[in-house]
């Protein structure tokens, strides 16, 4: 076994005592669902948000942002 897959072994293990901890902690799986995506989403949307931004603006960054046009 690699050290690679050790990690990403441990990292899952790991992720898997938390997740059911915090589910543990709840008072009902919906509870549950919407604190997992209050953390999840907000960041996700983010992230989609400033890659659309980079990825799919054909101009100069500066020049974009620059743009009034922009923030409308």
């Amino acid at each position: 076994m690699s050290l690679g897959t050790l990690a990403v072994i441990t990292f899952f293990s790991i992720s898997r005592y938390f997740i059911s901890q915090s589910f543990h902690k709840r008072r009902s799986a919906f509870e549950f669902a919407a604190a997992r995506a209050m953390r999840i989403y907000p960041r996700l949307i983010t992230v989609l948000v400033l890659i659309a931004l980079v990825v799919f603006t054909k101009t100069d960054l500066a020049l974009h942002f620059s743009n009034r046009d922009t923030l409308l």
